[in-house]
């Protein structure tokens, strides 16, 4: 009895831990670049385990990021956006994407197993772009859980 009921302790204890989401880390410090670059990059269809990202260019250049992996999560409380903390590493090829001028492209994005499941927030996904003519630069795409 003893067993069983330490085994339904432990059992509920991780899944308690599983349902918080992930770690909040440091403030963001960064830079969030605006559509003067010629690309935007937009949220649809957000849920607790992942959204769908529209990303078109209207660029006259080139404009590349990294995979669908590449990306990172920030939540805002308070006014302040914080990063969201990774569970686990990122393990991801270092292939360039192209954009299409004038093109949406979507990248489905999972974050289950990087982050868990997100709770009620505001959130954002950030991924780093760059160019011929310009070094990296940040956007980040907005959504709401209720």
């Amino acid at each position: 009895m003893k067993r069983t009921f330490l085994l339904l302790a432990a059992v509920c204890l991780l899944l308690s831990a599983c349902s918080r989401g992930p770690k909040r880390g440091d403030a963001f410090d960064g830079v969030i670049a605006d559509e003067a670059h010629g690309i935007t990059m937009a949220a649809e269809d957000p849920s607790a385990g992942g959204v769908t990202l529209a990303i078109m260019r209207t660029a006259e250049a080139e404009i590349y990021s990294g995979n669908a992996a590449v990306y990172s999560l920030q939540q805002e409380a308070d006014g302040v956006w914080y990063v969201l903390e990774r569970q686990r590493e990122l393990v991801t090829t270092a292939e360039a994407v192209g954009y299409l001028r004038d093109e949406t492209v979507r990248q489905e994005l999972s974050w289950g197993s990087d982050y868990g499941s997100l709770p009620a927030g505001h959130y954002r996904v950030v991924k780093s772009f760059w160019s011929e003519e310009e070094d990296l630069f940040l956007l980040a795409a907005e959504f709401t859980l209720t």
